[in-house]
């Protein structure tokens, strides 16, 4: 082997290795630069708390009333509902098994028709459930941005989700 061919050798050793030091370099760079991850699109930021107020307009039905907060994004599970595309199945069944898996916050009402909850700053689903003395049920469910010390939701007739009565 002569000298020009082990010259030659050491130079493209020493050039393959600055190489991949630079993209090593510049890949950290991206990486530090990156925005914080947080667990699930929609994910509860810890450290700050908001206070949640539910009010319901019908105060004689407060004491048959239960009101769960779940931590998840509404919005991106309709979109991951529609790309999945899954003959078949409902989305009533593709929210409840996304849910199932969540701790839900829940509150309860008080004699004058209020709630309040406690919860990290987020996408929040809220869920209330309300029967009535005539067999009627009203259900409720509110996609809610958390991003406010103080936050004040009104349930009312004119934002129920669902309303059934049994015969």
């Amino acid at each position: 082997m002569s000298g020009q061919s082990l010259t030659l050798g050491i130079i493209r050793v020493v050039l393959a290795i600055a190489l991949l030091g630079g993209l090593v370099a510049a890949g950290a760079g991206v990486y530090r630069r990156l925005p914080v991850w947080r667990a699930q699109p929609g994910a509860i930021e810890t450290g700050r708390e908001t206070q949640v107020t539910i009010v319901l307009r019908d105060t004689a039905r407060a004491a048959e009333t239960t009101v769960e907060l779940f931590p998840i994004d509404f919005g991106n599970l309709e979109h991951d509902f529609v790309i999945s595309g899954r003959p078949g199945r409902t989305f009533e069944e593709f929210l409840w098994q996304r849910l199932k898996d969540l701790s839900p916050v829940r509150a309860q009402f008080d004699t004058g028709g209020r709630a309040v909850a406690r919860v990290g700053a987020g996408n929040w689903w809220l869920r209330a459930l309300s029967s009535g003395q005539n067999g009627e049920m009203s259900e409720w469910r509110l996609a809610l941005n958390i991003s406010r010390p103080a936050l004040t939701v009104e349930l009312s007739a004119d934002n129920v989700y669902e309303r059934t009565k049994k015969f």
